[in-house]
């Protein structure tokens, strides 16, 4: 017998007992998803801002000064801003800020789910030099399982958490060097 046959032989014959997946974690209340939600959006290098009303989202997005022209999917700032599938956009032209709609958080690592309906066109989210994602209390989960069980199989959509970030040999981080410089959350409710 060949020892590939030999080994692979072996390694059938080993008999273990089924081991049972580790619980998922209780579902816990609304005010301890956002709590450990910012927390997890503030680690991965994002700004974070909770606000009340839609109102409030456009009057912030107004007074931020380093951002010249916003490109958005999100329906309260539908003839407000530049609408991206109208528009027709092209990857080569600048884009200094993205606000998209994301479908639901992730408390446990501070991720969005972006679907594909949300972006308009599939590389904003990455071409955008400030992205803004707006998202409502009730849309928070606490893991990923909860995540995926939200969203339907088959549909296109991004999960999507902080900056881009990379970092070389000599443990130089740099920010915004395949996507975007700056992310921000905005929670609404």
């Amino acid at each position: 017998m060949d020892p590939k046959t030999l080994i692979l032989e072996r390694i059938r014959a080993i008999s273990q007992p089924e081991k049972p997946y580790p619980p998922v974690a209780p579902e816990p209340g609304t005010l301890e998803l956002v709590e450990a939600f910012e927390k997890m959006v503030r680690l991965s290098g994002s700004s974070w801002i909770r606000l009340n009303t839609e109102a409030a989202v456009i009057e912030y997005l107004q007074g931020l000064p380093d951002v010249a022209e916003w490109i958005s999917t999100w329906p309260p700032l539908k003839g407000i801003t530049r609408d991206p599938i109208a528009q027709g956009m092209d990857a080569r032209q600048k884009i200094p800020g993205a606000i998209l709609p994301g479908q639901l958080g992730v408390a446990e690592n501070g991720a969005v789910w972006v679907a594909e309906e949300g972006m308009g066109w599939r590389a904003l989210p990455f071409l955008a030099e400030h992205l803004v994602l707006v998202l409502r209390t009730n849309d928070l989960v606490p893991h990923m399982h909860a995540a995926y069980a939200r969203i339907s199989p088959g549909d296109y959509g991004v999960f999507i958490a902080g900056p881009s970030k990379t970092a070389d040999i000599e443990q130089h981080l740099v920010l915004g060097a395949q996507g975007p410089l700056a992310h921000t959350v905005i929670i609404l409710g």
